[in-house]
Formats: structure tokens, C-alpha cells, sequence
């Protein structure tokens, strides 16, 4: 038996305006003639196309019978008991969508007059193939629950292949303009931002950032790196980095490196993406690679990279091509930059398919903010980032610590006017209070220690002190600050690496 795709394949074989005369040939041919009518060139002939490709794939019981004429096509759906009447339903590629062209309101169980196949679903919109569409077989689109959409009929089709389970995952610029999220955040999985483009910060990426963060969506983020030695990488992913800060994505972070036109640009480009994951996993982010099936083939192939995501169009219509679907270990497939998605309308999106699902981009994500003298609580700092003040002369007066999920951190700290003061049992999530508010009590040094650490990873830590500025590096066990000297510690910075 014929499955969904077989329909599929024999429609887009059908795509453009020759197919016509093959069609009616097809229709004709077969019998019995539905009412006994032999069509002519002159005819209506949305209905013959669906009837002469199940014609084709021998599939006709399938779908109770041919016909030429739509309304009487539904009423052999009903008979067969594939009628889904129900015109707000989301299909499944392969469904025949009928439509009511003199109603456009749901309900409509008006006279049919226009019918097609169902060729994907993207979020909230139907792609379809439809025969004398201008002419011609064409694709077409509609939003779920368009409201000339008379109804649906769900073919009777053979077994499908395992289905390939993976997420809709859309990436995003300043190229989509102001995206209506409220419509947008419906119609994917997950969302890529691009927050940086090699030179500046994305025009759109707070907005983006934000809006995802608004409406709870799973993000990643990416940059475009324009970086052609070590030196430039660097100051790249450093800008990078400070537009990632207070963020907090779920899904890795991107290097998004193409062509750069360099006479070397293989050894080159190897260069940036060795750079980049250097860096950014120094940072504590889970740090990916995307670029092109074939950039990556022969300059990036093996490239040290925690996450893998390639384009791959094939004749790039909008819709997965599978064997266009590059043969790596992908996290995603970037499969068209030419979809169109509910919520944006300044131009068209890449989509891809996405096989790994993520909790976290950030496996060692410690956060941690100061109370500094004056200024109170500050905002929540994450893996490296000063906390405090440093040039401003404040003494840092109490610090919460939010390590890692299954960490356990002992902290030890040198009060004014106290000595050591030990704080136990600091746990992800369980915000402990370490040194004083209220008291205007400096803290003059600190020792941490990981009583768990399932991480693998080691903890570090150093703080800008008066006087001194910036102290040594500490590893966990080791004291970093003062004692007896009367020295407030103005700034702290924690992290794993």
C-alpha cells in the first residue's frame, strides 16, 4: 500500500505547468469513471490531480475512490470514513485538504470547491500542493484554521517509516525584524539568536533575548565571526561573551564560521573555531559549531566542538530534503533559510531540525552577586564575572552563592570585627546569606570548598582587594584576601574550568 510520502513524491513531480495534459491523460485512463465523465483540457482539474496521483501509486481505495469534482469526492471520504469535518484541525503531511472559497469562517461545511494534499505543517501553517492552482501544480500556504478550509480526509495509507523525532528550531536576527512573539513563540520549539555579527551586537538581539526569556522559549545563542587570526578571535568571543552575560541559555553557544575569502582561509578558519571553543568552554558554556555541509567537509571536518549544527539545502523550497541531511553526528539540521513562520513577516526564517534536547548550556553554571556598601544587592553575576566594585572604594559586605545543580560548597570568610565565619550545606538553589547586611561589616578574605563537585571540573576563584587590586588566583581550599590587616575586599569573581 501506497504510503503518504509515495503521494508526496508523485505531486512534486507534477510542480510547475507541464503537467497538465499528464494529469487529465492519467485521470482518464483509469476506470471506472467517477459519474462516467471522460474530462476535457477545459475542465476544473484540482480534483483530477488528487485522484490521479493516488491513480499512480495504485492507491485509489485509499481514498474511497476518484473523482473530479470535490464536493462529490467528500461524500466518497465520508463513506470510506476518512472525513475529518473539522476545518481548524492541525493535519499530518499526506491529508487532502479541501476548501469553501464563498465562506471564510469556521465552521464552514459549505459547497466545496477546491481541493489539494497536505505537504508539511510548519508551527501554524499548512504547505500544500494543489493542481489548477493559476494554471499550474503549485505550493501553497495556509495559517491552521483558515477559514475557507472546508475540511480534511486522512487516507487510508500504508505503513510509514519511523518517524525521525526531532524539534522545529527556527535561528534568528535583525534580518526578521520586530517578530511578533506572542504568534512566533506558538509556532517553534526552540529558538538561535544571533547576538553578535563580527563587528557589533545584534541590532535585534535584546529584544530577541528577552522576548525568548518572556515567553519561557528554549534558546541558543550564535555568533557570525569575521576573525581571520587567533588575536581577532579573541576580542570576537570576548564581545561575545559580555552580550551573553545575565543570560542564560538552554541550548549551546554557536561559532558561525563561512567563508572568509582568505587565500588560507582552511587553516584559518580552524584557527577562530579552535579559539572560539577554547574560550567560550572556559567561560562554562557548552560551546558549538555551525557552518555548511560542505565548508565544514573540507576545511572544520574533526575540530574539537561539544555541539554540531550544518546547513544543508538541497534545492532549498522549504521544506527537509533527507538526502540532503549531512551523514555527521548532528545536533541540528539547518535544513531551508526560505520558510516562512507565523510572527514574522520582515522576511523569510531558517529552520532546522533539531535531535538533542538540552536542560542547560552552561554544565558548571555557578552564579553569585554581591551587597556591597551603598549599593545593596547587585545583579547576579555567572562563571568569571567580577561581582562588586573595584576603583570605588566600597567594602563587599555579603555575598549569595547559587553553585551548579548536585555541587556543595563549604564557604569560609574573614569578618570585621568577627574572624572566620564558616557557612555549610551551600546548595543549588537554597540561597544562603554569607557575611552581613545591615551591619556595615567588611569581608576581608574568603575560602571555598567543594564538599561535592560531580562536575569534573575545578572550581576557581579571585578577588580584587584594597590596596592590592587584584590577588592571585585561587583554587578551592586556598584563602584569597586578607586577615588582621584591616583590608575590605571590594570584588570577587567565581567560576570552573
Amino acid at each position: 500500500m501506497a504510503t503518504a510520502q509515495d503521494i508526496l513524491d508523485v505531486m512534486r513531480g507534477w510542480l510547475g505547468t507541464a503537467s497538465h495534459r499528464t494529469i487529465i491523460d492519467i485521470y482518464n485512463a483509469h476506470t471506472p469513471l467517477a459519474v462516467g465523465y471522460r474530462m476535457t483540457m477545459q475542465d476544473a482539474w484540482c480534483d483530477a490531480t488528487v485522484s490521479a496521483a493516488f491513480i499512480q501509486c495504485n492507491a485509489v481505495d485509499a481514498i474511497g475512490g476518484t473523482e473530479c469534482g470535490v464536493e462529490r469526492h467528500i461524500q466518497l471520504f465520508k463513506k470510506a470514513g476518512i472525513w475529518e469535518e473539522d476545518g481548524t484541525v492541525i493535519p499530518e503531511p499526506g491529508w487532502i485538504i479541501t476548501f469553501n472559497w464563498d465562506d471564510c469562517t469556521q465552521p464552514n461545511d459549505g459547497f466545496a470547491d477546491h481541493i489539494g494534499i497536505v505537504e508539511s505543517v510548519v508551527g501554524q501553517t499548512v504547505n500544500t500542493i494543489e493542481g489548477n492552482c493559476n494554471g499550474r501544480v503549485a505550493r501553497c500556504s495556509y495559517a491552521v484554521g483558515y477559514g475557507n478550509i472546508r475540511g480534511y480526509a486522512k487516507p487510508k495509507y500504508g505503513a510509514e517509516p519511523v518517524k525521525e523525532k526531532f524539534l522545529l528550531a527556527a535561528d534568528i536576527s535583525e534580518h526578521q525584524g520586530d517578530i511578533d512573539w506572542e504568534k512566533f513563540h506558538k509556532a517553534v520549539d526552540l529558538v538561535i539568536i544571533r547576538a553578535y555579527n563580527g563587528s557589533r551586537a545584534d541590532y535585534k538581539w535584546e529584544r530577541n533575548v528577552s522576548m525568548a526569556e518572556k515567553y519561557k522559549v528554549p534558546y541558543g545563542v550564535y555568533m557570525f565571526s569575521q576573525a581571520r587570526t587567533t588575536a581577532e578571535s579573541k576580542r570576537e568571543n570576548a564581545e561575545f561573551l559580555k552580550l551573553l552575560a545575565g543570560h542564560r541559555p538552554q541550548y549551546p553557544v554557536y561559532l558561525d564560521k563561512e567563508n572568509t575569502k582568505d587565500v588560507d582561509y582552511s587553516r584559518t578558519a580552524r584557527l577562530v573555531a579552535e579559539q572560539f571553543y577554547a574560550d567560550l568552554s572556559a567561560a562554562g558554556y557548552i560551546s558549538g559549531l555551525y557552518t555548511g555541509w560542505y565548508f565544514y567537509d573540507k576545511n572544520l571536518d574533526g575540530v574539537k566542538t561539544d555541539s554540531l549544527w550544518l546547513a544543508s539545502y538541497g534545492t532549498n523550497d522549504g521544506n527537509a530534503q533527507e538526502g540532503r541531511k549531512p551523514p555527521y553526528d548532528l545536533d541540528g539540521w539547518q535544513y531551508t533559510s526560505v520558510a516562512r513562520v507565523d510572527g514574522v513577516t520582515a522576511n523569510t526564517v531558517d529552520l532546522s531540525r533539531w535531535y538533542k534536547e538540552y536542560k542547560t548550556a552552561m554544565p558548571t553554571y555557578i552564579e553569585y552577586k554581591a551587597h556591597c556598601q551603598k549599593i545593596g544587592w547587585q545583579p547576579w553575576k555567572h562563571n568569571g564575572e567580577w561581582a562588586g566594585t573595584t576603583g570605588e572604594g566600597k567594602r563587599l559586605e555579603a555575598l549569595c552563592i547559587n553553585p551548579p545543580e548536585g555541587v556543595e560548597l563549604e564557604v569560609t570568610v574573614h569578618l570585621q570585627g568577627i574572624g572566620d565565619k564558616t557557612y555549610k550545606g551551600i546548595t543549588h538553589g537554597n540561597s544562603v546569606v554569607i557575611g552581613t547586611t545591615g551591619e556595615a561589616r567588611r569581608i576581608e578574605g574568603i575560602r571555598i570548598k567543594c564538599v561535592q563537585n560531580p562536575t569534573g571540573k575545578r572550581l576557581y576563584y579571585q578577588v580584587h582587594c584594597q590596596s592590592y587590586g587584584d590577588l592571585p588566583v585561587c583554587t578551592e581550599g586556598e584563602f584569597a584576601g586578607t586577615r588582621g590587616q584591616k583590608k575590605r575586599m571590594e570584588a570577587i569573581r567565581i567560576g570552573f574550568n
